[in-house]
């Protein structure tokens, strides 16, 4: 049985074999999105019994783990490949520095409402945002 960060380390080679195959297909130019901090996502924030708006740090730690190892296997991948032009988007930094400094971006986190899965247990929370909506899990 694998663990969570046995998982998420698989992954990487897998999509390194998928972006192998989509070279050998031909595809030159790809753009590989790294991880979110998935655990900012309200529905590990109430999993976890988060009281206080932290994020859950074992969650983000496994997001930007797997974000590293994939920036190296797309550099990596990069060198390897000629003519591939292969892009890694960290999209983790950013996300924080909005979840961080909503304000100065114009985001009004106000309210936080339970959803109902179909157990009529709650599961999942979104965030309602005069301006936006962020993490609708």
């Amino acid at each position: 049985m694998h663990t969570e960060t046995e998982g998420i380390k698989s992954i990487p080679n897998i999509l390194t074999l998928m972006m192998q195959n989509l070279y050998n297909l031909n595809v030159r130019k790809m753009v590989v999105m790294g991880l979110a901090p998935i655990g900012c996502a309200p529905r590990y924030m109430w999993e976890y019994g988060i009281q206080n708006g932290e994020c859950v740090e074992p969650i983000n730690d496994m997001a930007i783990e797997f974000n590293f190892l994939m920036r190296y296997i797309v550099e990596k991948l990069a060198e390897e490949l000629p003519d591939a032009n292969i892009i890694f988007c960290d999209v983790y930094e950013g996300s924080m520095d909005i979840l961080k400094n909503h304000d100065q971006y114009g985001i009004s986190i106000s309210v936080f409402f339970p959803a109902l899965n179909l157990l009529g247990n709650c599961s999942s929370f979104i965030i309602i945002s005069y301006s936006a909506l962020l993490f609708p899990d």
